[in-house]
């Protein structure tokens, strides 16, 4: 009994030393680098493209932060103002709470308009002759009445 099964162990050995034999041949030749060369190639452009797509779908989800440039800041180094002046054109701006603060500095209606904060009234007679200064030296121009009080024209 010993003999027939020993009999069949045979090519089941010698398929194994073929697949042995296979795999090494396999290793060593060049078209199984190849065939690596080539999956090693397309993980790398995988990999890729999934980082770029993610980097794309990231940026696209996030909201861009628009960096406005500061005219306000600009218009007042052009109108060569002391750094009083522009304490207090900022202070103005922060209490009228304009879209665009630089509108106060184009006439001096918008400044009067910006020091009553849109309400129509000057509540600090200080601040008033401070912008009343502020508005002679850059318009030449005395500070108008408020919007509200100016006299209508029919």
């Amino acid at each position: 009994m010993n003999e027939p099964s020993r009999g069949l162990a045979w090519p089941i050995l010698l398929a194994q030393e073929d697949q042995i034999e296979n795999l090494r041949r396999g290793f060593t030749e060049e078209v199984a680098s190849r065939e690596l060369q080539v999956l090693l190639l397309a993980a790398v452009a995988f990999s890729a493209l999934a980082f770029f797509l993610r980097r794309c779908l990231r940026r696209s989800r996030e909201p861009r932060r628009v960096v406005r440039p500061d005219y306000l800041v600009h218009a007042a180094h052009l109108l060569a103002l002391t750094a009083d002046e522009r304490r207090l054109v900022q202070r103005l701006a922060a209490r009228a709470r304009l879209a665009e603060p630089v509108t106060m500095l184009l006439s001096p209606r918008n400044l009067a308009h910006a020091l009553s904060g849109g309400s129509g009234q000057h509540a600090d007679p200080q601040l008033y002759g401070q912008v009343d200064a502020l508005c002679q030296r850059v318009f030449h121009e005395p500070l108008p009445p408020p919007p509200d009080e100016s006299p209508q024209v029919a």
